[in-house]
């Protein structure tokens, strides 16, 4: 069974790109003739703390907003073809995008790259030195400029997604994007950095006209999750002295944005170990017994970024990676005079991780082995974007 993701990809909150009041130091200063982008909102926000615990791995840098000095790409739509023709028919300017997608084309912009350097969003367009100008009056053969619709596509950071079509500025269709994980090992014992992915986002803006600027809240494409233990025995002692995530993962993700909401889709793996602990003193688990609250594990707010997946019987394949080689293994000691072991366990069939969801992975020590369950991480929602509406089919 081929299961695909369906992505509404809208226009949310207060992620990365939203309007701003403040005037613009770029050369241009005018909306209303020329297509400028919002400043930020927020700041990066990131739960790796400056100074690890000794034996705590880094995890990946999650995101409330874009980084200074980094850009976004835009694919920008207007215009439409006649049906079977390339022969641009002026009028569908005012034609919303449900209307005119089939034959629309990303005149206004393909593969823009927009920059954000700390204090607000420029670009060039073409050879100009200028941003892009709106279409006006004869562009859409004397329709009023003021009524024209625009869609507007955007993926961060540019530089993590490929655009596989439409090819070119000419070529019908919406944008169908790839990102893909940035390892490649065919060894599931090589070590795998979580810090190295990114944090990649998508946004849509539908139907939107000219004057005031372009704003994106982007959506977050990939799956977060963490790992915490807990103690569940009285007055006895649980060390824990490594936790891996190891197997055989979805590589590449593919968002085909032709279809409102976004389908996505998965191919390729790669191998490695994802470390969240390894110390040779171990660290001590609390017990955690009749509501008494204990302060997480150190590792506990570090999340690592994958992708989501689906499940491929031809393969093996299923969400998060391989149904049989995905492990998550604990090596630990119980026990005043406890002899140390190491407990393994494969994904629990309940666990159908959703795009842009965070998770969190909790090893749970009852009597004298460990229970594995997922949970979502109910105070770590991407709350501020449109991750909690994403919805799967």
């Amino acid at each position: 069974m081929n299961t695909k993701y369906i992505l509404p990809i809208l226009a949310f909150g207060a992620l990365a790109t939203a309007c701003s009041d403040e005037p613009s130091v770029s050369p241009q200063t005018d909306d209303a003739t020329y297509i400028n982008f919002g400043v930020p909102t927020a700041t990066v926000e990131t739960r790796a703390p400056e100074a690890l615990p000794e034996g705590v791995h880094q995890g990946s840098t999650l995101l409330n907003s874009i980084q200074s000095g980094t850009s976004f790409g835009v694919m920008g739509y207007c215009r439409a073809y006649q049906p079977g023709s390339t022969e641009i028919q002026p009028s569908s300017a005012v034609a919303t995008w449900a209307a005119k997608k089939q034959n629309a084309f990303p005149e206004i912009f393909y593969q823009q790259e927009v920059t954000y350097d700390g204090s607000i969003c420029h670009y060039t367009y073409g050879g100009t030195g200028m941003p892009r100008k709106w279409l006006t009056d004869a562009d859409g053969g004397g329709e009023d400029a003021g009524l024209f619709k625009y869609t507007f596509f955007s993926y961060y950071p540019k530089n993590s997604f490929k655009v596989t079509s439409p090819e070119n500025a000419q070529a019908k269709g919406a944008p169908v994007l790839e990102f893909s994980m940035p390892f490649s090992s065919t060894d599931e014992s090589t070590p795998l950095d979580q810090s190295q992915v990114p944090d990649v986002m998508l946004d849509a803006l539908y139907n939107t006209s000219k004057g005031g600027k372009v704003s994106f809240d982007f959506t977050h494409a990939l799956t977060a999750l963490s790992f915490t233990v807990n103690n569940y025995n009285e007055n006895m002692p649980l060390t824990v002295y490594k936790i891996t995530l190891s197997g055989e993962f979805w590589k590449t993700m593919t968002v085909d944005m032709n279809e409102t909401p976004a389908v996505a889709d998965f191919k390729d793996t790669y191998k490695g170990t994802y470390t969240i602990y390894d110390n040779a003193n171990g660290m001590d688990i609390p017990a955690s017994i009749g509501g008494t609250s204990v302060t997480p594990p150190a590792f506990a707010d570090q999340y690592m970024l994958l992708i989501s997946g689906k499940i491929d019987n031809a393969t093996g394949m299923s969400y998060i990676g391989h149904g049989e080689t995905l492990k998550v293994t604990i090596d630990y000691e119980f026990g005043e005079n406890g002899v140390r072991k190491t407990a393994s366990f494969t994904r629990p069939a309940t666990f159908v991780p959703r795009p842009g969801t965070m998770y969190q992975a909790q090893l749970n020590f009852v009597g004298d082995a460990f229970v594995l369950q997922f949970v979502t991480a109910n105070n770590d929602y991407w709350e501020d974007g449109s991750d909690t509406d994403i919805t799967f089919e």
